[in-house]
């Protein structure tokens, strides 16, 4: 019995009738990519509005922080203290799709 056991493993596995080739179709899917928006422009990003890659363009505006500077500067230096408002490394970052004019994200110092 165990002659025959080691015969039966030794032996070719069954066939069962005619092979068939599978045809799979691979499908990429986009990965969403997290941009996290900051002092410099983003290149290569897609526009979801006009779907064109560009690189943004940065428009400066007035935000908490810069109010903050100005106002602690204010009470050293009075009215001089309103430099700070000129100056964009204190203000808030707004990217512009420079193809159809969106705002694409913002960057907020506070």
């Amino acid at each position: 019995s165990s002659k025959a056991l080691v015969e039966k493993m030794d032996s070719k596995p069954p066939s069962y009738g005619a092979t068939q080739q599978a045809n799979v179709n691979v499908v990429h899917q986009p990965v969403a990519v997290s941009v996290v928006f900051g002092e410099n422009p983003v290149s290569n990003y897609q526009c979801p509005y006009c779907g064109n890659v560009v690189t943004t363009n940065l428009r400066y505006s007035v935000g908490n922080f810069a109010l903050l500077i100005t106002l602690i500067a204010f009470l050293f230096i009075g009215i001089f203290a309103v430099i700070f408002l000129l100056i964009d490394g204190l203000k808030d970052v707004e990217h512009i799709c420079p193809v159809d004019g969106k705002v694409l994200g913002t960057y907020k110092r506070m």
